[in-house]
């Protein structure tokens, strides 16, 4: 099992940091689920997926701000 490890969740100025999580198949399912869960709670997302348009839905729905995607 691997042993826990310690981090450092504040920045420099104290402030708290969300965790960056990366959803592979955030286009349906589960996977979209969970990049909605992720968002409401303010975490930083990298969202995959087969469909860009169902990303494209996803996103637009979220109401978070967005990093233009390639």
């Amino acid at each position: 099992m691997p042993a826990a490890v310690e981090m450092d969740t504040a920045n420099k100025n104290g402030a708290a940091l969300k965790p960056a999580i990366v959803v592979t198949g955030a286009s349906s399912g589960i996977g979209r689920d969970i990049a909605r869960l992720a968002a409401a709670d303010r975490c930083f997302l990298l969202l995959l997926g087969r469909s860009p348009q169902a990303l494209d839905e996803l996103v637009a729905g979220l109401a978070v701000p967005r990093a233009p995607h390639a």
